[in-house]
């Protein structure tokens, strides 16, 4: 099978591939996803009164407004995740019904909405902010199980590992560009400007997202007629179905190979948010850099895992369309890069004290090499049950929401009032442990084969339980 290179004639949007085109605006939409979700992380420090005045710049600024304590801020940090968890499953059920342009469109655009009332709301008082940040849960809690379902219908199974790498490696890219921007802005006009200018960023993308992408591609009125074969030839057999299929909830719920990428994620999350959501406090604690600093320094980690996730992606495509290796294979060994070298490295900061470089490398390894998940088990839904990924994605995604507000919760219980080099120790001991049961549990369960319950509707399995 002849696999188009994107750069022939065609009559498609800028010369590209639709499926690329479909990347690069859903990779931006993950950008706005991150940089409206974490930009709290950053600007906290700037709102929070300090026993020391914050430094911005080289200069002192005024202290903070509020006077939240740890446990507060980590309350209105962690707020986001008590409304992601209740809409994974039924943004993931619904965008493989009715189709994921809407749904991840919209849950992009009115979190922008909402993000621009969190000064309004921090203003007011803390319940009316942990609210806001509940809000802006719910609605992006349908982005990445509808994002699944869609790249269902438009990543072949070829070039699965680098699509899903460039899709969801506007996580990432949004990290990057917010840390350091939150900064910026904070620096020049103070903290509620970085709000009001993230929060109207959605309303221009949008427009964009909703002229050039189709829910698939035989419904897209422009893809070439060279791909639409391609994406014919390339699915044949690959378990995907047009039909709208009752979910055999029984047969998912005692998958094995779909436990895995359940705790794989758990794992995970647990390592990326104590370190998104606490990098920056660790820096100006321990390390003490000011915010423009800490800003910048803590963007370096989630550049590399940006980086490394993308090139990754094209090198675990290879070793499978080479023959090198089994789609299953490919997986585990993208699950040792992932979770695996984390669990080393944050074990290893443990012996540098508080010396910044070797710090700051380690972390920056630890982080980085985590972009190989989107080869790992953020695939994974996709190649054992393509028409349900957006339903198991839900799953598994609602339960890696306890770690979003666990594991800086229990981070913080461990530091609250006590920022000790051997709290935080602790605190990495944890992760690190975390991080390898994560990955043991993956290499022994995980599958790369579609399993025989994706060809199933309810009924037939009810009939099969009946027997």
């Amino acid at each position: 099978m002849e696999v188009p290179d994107g750069h022939e004639k065609s009559s498609r949007s800028f010369g590209l591939p639709t499926r690329y085109i479909l990347s690069i605006l859903a990779f931006f939409g993950f950008v706005l996803n991150y940089m409206l979700r974490i930009n709290m992380s950053i600007a906290i420090v700037a709102m929070v009164k300090r026993n020391e005045s914050v430094h911005i710049g080289g200069s002192q600024n005024e202290e903070g407004e509020f006077s939240w304590d740890d446990k507060e801020q980590s309350l209105i940090t962690g707020a986001f995740f008590w409304g992601y968890i209740f809409t994974q499953v039924p943004g993931g059920r619904l965008a493989e019904i009715f189709g994921s342009k809407y749904i991840f469109g919209l849950s992009i655009f009115f979190s922008g909405i909402l993000t621009l009332l969190v000064p309004w709301a921090s203003s007011e008082n803390p319940t009316k902010l942990i609210a806001i940040r509940a809000g802006l849960g719910l609605l992006e809690g349908a982005t990445y199980p509808s994002m699944h379902a869609m790249l269902a219908k438009w990543a072949p199974p070829t070039e699965r590992s680098r699509i899903t790498a460039i899709v969801y490696s506007g996580a990432q890219a949004g990290t990057v560009l917010t840390l350091p921007l939150v900064g910026a802005i904070i620096s020049a006009w103070g903290w509620r400007p970085a709000f009001y200018i993230m929060g109207g960023l959605p309303a221009i993308w949008i427009v964009f997202w909703i002229i050039f992408v189709y829910d698939t591609p035989q419904s897209h009125p422009r893809i070439d007629s060279r791909e639409r074969k391609y994406f014919e030839e390339s699915f044949q057999g690959s378990g995907l179905h047009s039909n709208h299929q009752k979910v055999p909830w029984g047969k998912i719920l005692t998958s094995s190979p779909f436990y895995a990428i359940i705790i794989a994620g758990l794992a995970s999350n647990w390592g990326f948010w104590t370190l998104l959501t606490l990098l920056p406090t660790y820096m100006k604690t321990m390390l003490h850099y000011d915010i423009k600093q800490n800003s910048l320094l803590s963007a370096v980690p989630y550049l590399a895992m940006w980086f490394f996730g993308v090139s990754y992606g094209l090198v675990a495509d290879r070793l499978k369309t080479h023959g090198i290796l089994s789609t299953k294979n490919v997986r585990k060994l993208s699950s040792v890069l992932c979770l695996g070298l984390p669990a080393v490295a944050l074990f290893a900061v443990t012996f540098v004290g508080d010396d910044p470089l070797p710090t700051l490398l380690i972390f920056t390894f630890a982080v980085g090499m985590s972009g190989a998940k989107y080869s790992s088990y953020l695939s994974n839904h996709i190649d054992i049950a393509p028409n349900y990924a957006g339903t198991l994605l839900g799953i598994a995604n609602a339960c890696s929401t306890i770690p979003g507000w666990l594991a800086p919760l229990v981070a913080s219980s461990i530091t609250n009032n006590h920022q000790t080099l051997t709290n935080w120790h602790e605190v990495f001991y944890i992760s690190s442990g975390i991080y390898a049961l994560g990955c043991g549990y993956f290499l022994i369960f995980a599958a790369g084969d579609v399993q025989i319950w994706n060809h199933e509707s309810q009924s037939d399995s009810e009939r099969i339980q009946s027997q």
